[in-house]
């Protein structure tokens, strides 16, 4: 049973994503997501920030600031902790050794997989 029992669920559900793709809808996410900054074009590549801003606003959801965090980033509010990702090296890399490191992280899981 969901936590929030809805006698007509199903048309709702069926009347949101009727809303979400609409041509008009469509084109004002599109609109939105041209005037965000480029890191935050990449991010929400697939998400559709007015719709997600209307949702918000149709539900009185609690973090009303999500879509605007989308459109300009989410600020960091402490130190990020290492995630062990990227390794310090003992010495300046020069630009080829930088590029080998570079691209041994980037490799994708395939290429891993043929590697190992």
């Amino acid at each position: 049973m969901p936590a929030f029992p809805c006698p007509r669920r199903d048309e709702c559900i069926s009347k949101l994503r009727d809303i979400a793709t609409s041509p008009a809808l469509k084109k004002h996410g599109q609109t939105v997501k041209a005037k965000s900054c480029f890191p935050s074009q990449r991010v929400t590549k697939d998400v559709n920030v007015a719709f997600l801003g209307l949702l918000l606003h149709a539900i009185n959801g609690v973090d009303q600031a999500l879509p605007y965090n989308f459109q300009h980033g989410f600020q960091i509010i402490h130190d990020v902790p290492a995630s062990g990702v990227y390794h310090s090296t003992e010495h300046d890399l020069s630009l080829e050794e930088f590029c080998e490191v570079y691209n041994a992280i980037m490799m994708t899981n395939d290429e891993w997989m043929q590697e190992s």
